[in-house]
């Protein structure tokens, strides 16, 4: 199936905002390997100018949020 950009980036968004991939699936209805693999895929330019994938990102969001 296929996704609009707007979907993906509400979705990233998601992601971004601590819920996990399990919960935005079951909202959107979109499957999990699908929010994993925009998650794997996505490239971000942090705050320094540097590139760094999205999923470096969610991974010390979800770090730091545990605390």
């Amino acid at each position: 199936m296929s996704y609009s950009q707007e979907e993906r980036d509400r979705v990233l968004s998601l992601c971004s905002s601590c819920y996990s991939i399990t919960e935005i699936s079951r909202t959107t209805g979109i499957p999990r390997g699908t929010i994993y693999r925009w998650i794997n895929n996505e490239i971000i330019t942090s705050a320094d100018n540097k590139k760094i994938s999205f999923r470096e990102a969610y991974d010390l969001t979800i770090t730091l949020s545990l605390g």
